[in-house]
This record gives C-alpha cells, sequence and structure tokens, in this order.
C-alpha cells in the first residue's frame, strides 16, 4: 500500500492582507457599478487587471466576492433602517 503524502498550506499574514485587498476591490466594484453604472466598468477592470498579474494575489481572488457580498450587506441594512418606507409594513394593518 502506498502512503498519499498530504500537503497542508498554511495561511500567512501577507494571504490575509492579498485577501482583504481583493475585498477592499470587490467592494469598491460593486459601489462603483452601482453609483456610476457601466462607465465604471474600465475602472473596475484595470483596478482587477493590475492585483491579478500576480500569481500570490491571484490565490486570494475569491475575496472580491467576499467584497461585493459585504457592499450588498452594507445596503440592505442602511435600506433596513427604512422599514416603514418599504412595499410591505408588517404590522401595520396590511393583510398578505
Amino acid at each position: 500500500m502506498k502512503s498519499q503524502g498530504t500537503t497542508v498550506e498554511r495561511t500567512t499574514p501577507s494571504s490575509w492582507g492579498a485577501f482583504f485587498l481583493w475585498v477592499i476591490l470587490g467592494a469598491a466594484a460593486a459601489f462603483g457599478l452601482v453609483i456610476f453604472g457601466s462607465p465604471a466598468l474600465l475602472a473596475i477592470f484595470l483596478g482587477v487587471l493590475l492585483p491579478s498579474t500576480r500569481r500570490a494575489l491571484r490565490r486570494s481572488g475569491f475575496g472580491v466576492l467576499t467584497g461585493v457580498g459585504a457592499m450588498s450587506l452594507y445596503v440592505a441594512y442602511v435600506q433596513r433602517a427604512r422599514s416603514g418606507d418599504g412595499l410591505l409594513a408588517y404590522g401595520h394593518g396590511v393583510g398578505l
């Protein structure tokens, strides 16, 4: 029976720094796309292209999704603070 060697990859502070760089880029991309629309696509493309050329930063690229999700959660939180202005007003005599 042949033993299979397993490699455990340790996270280092530099890999966390790269991940949070991608988180910031993802949040900025979501914000720019919502605020400026399609003119922001060029800036988003350049902002993502430059870090993705480095191998160490490319491995943490899933941080973009985290940044977009964080921006979406923030917008949902802000909209939730004004819950009385929504279409569905629960507890205010609206029967659904």
